[in-house]
């Protein structure tokens, strides 16, 4: 396994402990007397296994030289959006017997729940496209290190030949 997997696994692993800990210390403050209460803990709970569900899914099925390409995790979190956003339309247009009251506390906590998640897109982007150019300005670096030592080296070369001469 090399680094890039390693360190994909462990973010992995984090994610996932972190949602179940944040799963579990929001079930302990749940009234589940409160219907709204509990069909937003479920939606968080629903986008948080999509979440740690998908990290796994890229550990195992996506090739390594992938992982930093910001073309491909853009497309994959709109695919993540997508999907979420389906189940939680889904699940919100299907509810019945509930008073408007409810509806407009699950419809409030749903719309910070879609901006939570840009807001956490935006950052992940803006932190994924600050990992590529730091990549490309340390690829550059080296480059222009093993041109210095190249001429370094010819420069040395050549001097040896004019005191031999």
């Amino acid at each position: 396994m090399t680094k890039n997997k390693k360190e994909w696994l462990k973010t992995s692993l984090i994610i996932i402990i972190l949602s179940i800990a944040f799963l579990v210390f929001k079930y302990n403050k749940l009234d589940t007397n409160n219907f709204a209460q509990v069909f937003n803990y479920k939606t968080l709970a629903i986008l948080l296994g999509i979440i740690s569900i998908s990290t796994l899914a890229v550990f195992f099925f996506v090739d390594e030289k992938r992982y930093k390409d910001t073309k491909s995790v853009f497309i994959y979190m709109i695919i993540l959006v997508i999907l979420f956003s389906g189940i939680s339309y889904y699940r919100y247009k299907n509810l019945t017997g509930l008073s408007q009251n409810d509806l407009s506390v699950i419809e409030t906590d749903l719309k910070k729940m879609f901006i939570n998640f840009g807001i956490y897109m935006f950052v992940f982007f803006g932190t994924m496209l600050m990992l590529t150019k730091n990549d490309k300005v340390a690829e550059e670096l080296e480059q222009e290190k093993e041109e210095a030592n190249k001429n370094l080296k010819n420069i040395k070369s050549k001097k040896k030949k004019k005191k031999k001469k």
